[in-house]
């Protein structure tokens, strides 16, 4: 009778924080809250779960699942990942793939959530349909951040600058370079030079501002963008990089504008 009536309860917190417009708690809240035993909270926990009513995702750390998703039994990352990073105390950033639809760029529907954050690393969430995959970067500057409104709160999202530098920075968590080269092609649009003059004034590899210029290069010759990394990449020594890392290199021509080595032909699905 006890764990049906503290069932009960916590049926009846969760339905109060809903209401209040929250799809997150965390063990501590339900603690503080319910005020019974350690035992009841986790048989309590564990009935609301195995009906399909909340989601553990990290330890300590819940997802409500109101009705429209109890297929899923889970809710899109976009609805619940600030207070999951709040609550772990991490910097972060929702980036690459899902940062370019914010952007525009949704070409191709991202099947993953890409969220940048710093170490020490986290283990990628992995929970049916739902799958987040978390990259480590060593600073992450809030002044080239937006916040997205969500129908569970606000996300931080990268500006488009940044986007396109992460995407050749991680073009292979992406699916390679003509994934990026696509997305460029959707994104430049929203791009300013002026702001990507200062993402990429320092911490950027060289090889990665090459690659960035050849394929903004591409899109549209001898435009702003692509000028702004040209005059940035100015006066360094620049020593030739593949388009295309781990692909023979053997025979190819190398672009004397931005020392890429030709070792593909970069195809958009646009």
């Amino acid at each position: 009778m006890g764990t049906i009536l503290s069932y009960n309860y916590l049926e009846d917190f969760t339905d109060d924080l809903r209401r209040d417009g929250r799809y997150t708690f965390t063990i501590e809240e339900v603690r503080n809250h319910l005020k019974i035993t350690e035992e009841a909270v986790k048989k309590a926990l564990n009935r609301m779960t195995n009906k399909g009513k909340i989601t553990p995702v990290r330890k300590g750390f819940y997802l409500i699942v109101p009705p429209e998703y109890s297929i899923q039994k889970t809710l899109p990352s976009s609805m619940f990942i600030d207070q999951l990073m709040n609550y772990l105390r991490k910097p972060y950033y929702v980036g690459l793939l899902n940062a370019a639809s914010f952007h525009g760029a949704s070409h191709q529907a991202p099947q993953e959530f890409f969220v940048i954050t710093e170490k020490p690393p986290l283990r990628s969430i992995k929970k049916g349909n739902l799958k987040v995959n978390f990259i480590i970067k060593a600073n992450i500057k809030e002044e080239f951040l937006e916040k997205r409104k969500t129908e569970a709160g606000y996300i931080k999202v990268s500006c488009p600058e940044l986007t396109a530098v992460d995407l050749l920075i991680y073009e292979k968590s992406i699916g390679g370079i003509n994934r990026c080269f696509t997305l460029l092609h959707e994104l430049q649009e929203a791009m300013r030079p002026s702001v990507l003059k200062k993402v990429i004034f320092k911490d950027v590899p060289a090889p990665v501002l090459q690659r960035l210029g050849y394929l903004l290069d591409l899109i549209h010759p001898d435009g702003k963008l692509s000028e702004v990394v040209f005059d940035t990449l100015k006066g360094s020594y620049l020593r030739s990089t593949p388009l295309k890392t781990g692909k023979s290199i053997v025979g190819c021509f190398v672009n004397d504008k931005w020392r890429v080595i030709e070792n593909t032909i970069p195809v958009s699905d646009i």
